[in-house]
């Protein structure tokens, strides 16, 4: 995800378009972005929306339910 100095950098430029994405990935993706959760659940799903910029980085995760 975007630092909060590439964030202002990548909104700064209101020219380039950002798309709002919903998906799964792994809970455990969960750990690795620094975020709890329960190793016992590990294997399920977790569903999102990632804000990604133009150019493929996610600027922003949002976790839609546990």
């Amino acid at each position: 995800m975007a630092s909060a100095g590439r964030w202002q950098q990548l909104l700064s430029d209101s020219a380039t378009p950002a798309w709002l994405v919903s998906t799964e990935m792994p809970r455990d993706r969960l750990a690795a972005l620094g975020l709890p959760f329960d190793p016992a659940r590990a294997a399920e799903p977790v569903r999102a929306e990632l804000l990604m910029h133009a150019s493929g980085e996610v600027i922003a995760l949002r976790v839609i339910g546990q």
